[in-house]
Formats: structure tokens, sequence, C-alpha cells
């Protein structure tokens, strides 16, 4: 079986401030590895560039294969932002 890696971005559609993002490694139908969303207030798009790119490597290093790109990336609403606590959700 093949791994890949998917990107998740919570952010509203359009040219809009990421509000967190997420990754996971899956090997055909199975995850292997999620790694917990982080909000990204103050991030530079450099900074998360070069986040998003360690990311990879990690997950290279944990399938023991290189994983060069995303294979998908999903634009997930930041209402379902599951990092607590979150401006989004002052009650939580």
């Amino acid at each position: 079986m093949n791994y890949f890696a998917i990107l998740l971005l919570y952010k509203d559609p359009g040219e809009r401030p990421l509000h967190a993002l997420g990754a996971e490694l899956w090997q055909g139908q199975t995850q292997e590895c999620k790694l917990q969303p982080i909000h990204c207030f103050g991030l530079t798009g450099g900074t998360i560039r070069e986040y998003t790119e360690q990311v990879l490597e990690a997950f290279s290093k944990q399938c023991g294969t290189s994983l060069n790109k995303y294979k998908d990336i999903f634009e997930v609403s930041p209402e379902k932002c599951p990092i607590r606590p979150c401006p989004l959700h002052p009650e939580s």
C-alpha cells in the first residue's frame, strides 16, 4: 500500500486568513498518524510553508518513504476547528 499525506486548512472560502491547519498520514484506507491542528494567528506565510514541509519530512521518516507533497488539501470551515481554547468557541 502507498502512503500519502493530506493537509487540512481551517479557513473560510476565498482569500481569507488561515485560522488553523492540521495534517494526516494515510496508508490506503488506514489513517496512520494525525497531527493535531494548530492555530495560525500571527504566523507568516513563510513560517506556515516551512511548518508544512517539516510535517512532510516527519511523515516521510515515520513511513520510511519519501513524501514530496500533499496528495490532497482540504479546506474545512473554521467553525469545525477542534482546538480548545479557540476564539471561535469562547464557551468551550
